[in-house]
């Protein structure tokens, strides 16, 4: 079966859902765990938003992180960051005639959806519209969107979003109800509470072990490139 990890970065635009201590942020921190130890800087590019302030603030030390944020109106920036290199992308493509962008990869990590849609409503709804429009015109310019939450509930995948997201993954879910706003079916709910997923992508839904990265290789990963920051 092929690698979660790989199927996961070479989808446009992916959602992870699931409970409280599903796995959540163990899946996000090794997808960025392969990117930054099998790609260079210059392949691969991270704009990172962290709304719960934790779960990827070392990550904003590696040299692919190109922007980081911590809070709703700095999320709003990375987006407007982002937009800015999709449209320059696309006005580069329409002058050469090209159909497909084939330089570097941009993902556009988001830790908590749920915090950005469920604010103030004129904040909402300027966030909603932004991320939406990289989602549907960042397909074919290398612009990719990995969201995580742990309420996959209308209002925080409004149908403007869940509809440009080509991959759902289903971590342990508190109900069938809740495996069904993610994936389209039951059965998430019956996975152990750590450790397993489901995922949809390609009209599949296939099951795959959550394979953890050791903290200390992580914080290695970090070291490492802090220390090759300082020295440059």
């Amino acid at each position: 079966m092929p690698d979660l990890y790989d199927i996961i970065l070479n989808e446009h635009n992916t959602l992870i859902a699931g409970c409280v201590g599903s796995g959540k942020t163990t899946l996000e921190s090794g997808l960025i765990y392969r990117l930054a130890t099998t790609t260079t800087p210059k392949e691969t590019v991270l704009y990172l938003v962290d709304p719960k302030q934790f779960e990827l603030r070392h990550f904003c030390r590696l040299p692919h992180c190109n922007m980081y944020a911590d809070t709703p109106e700095g999320a709003l920036k990375v987006l407007d960051a982002v937009e800015s290199l999709r449209a320059a992308r696309s006005n580069w493509m329409k002058n050469h005639g090209l159909r497909r962008w084939t330089g570097n990869t941009i993902y556009l990590f988001i830790d908590e959806l749920a915090d950005l849609m469920t604010g103030p409503r004129p904040y909402v709804k300027e966030f909603t519209e932004k991320l939406a429009k990289i989602m549907q015109l960042g397909r074919a310019l290398n612009i990719r969107v990995i969201a995580c939450t742990q309420q996959p509930r209308r209002e925080v995948t409004p149908a403007r979003i869940q509809v440009n997201f080509t991959a759902n993954v289903a971590l342990h879910c508190r109900s069938a109800i809740e495996s069904r706003q993610v994936l389209g079916t039951a059965g998430a709910e019956n996975l152990p509470r750590y450790g397993e997923c489901i995922l949809s992508a390609a009209g599949e839904i296939t099951r795959h072990d959550v394979i953890p990265v050791p903290d200390d290789l992580i914080d290695q990963l970090v070291s490492a490139s802090q220390s090759v920051r300082l020295m440059a």
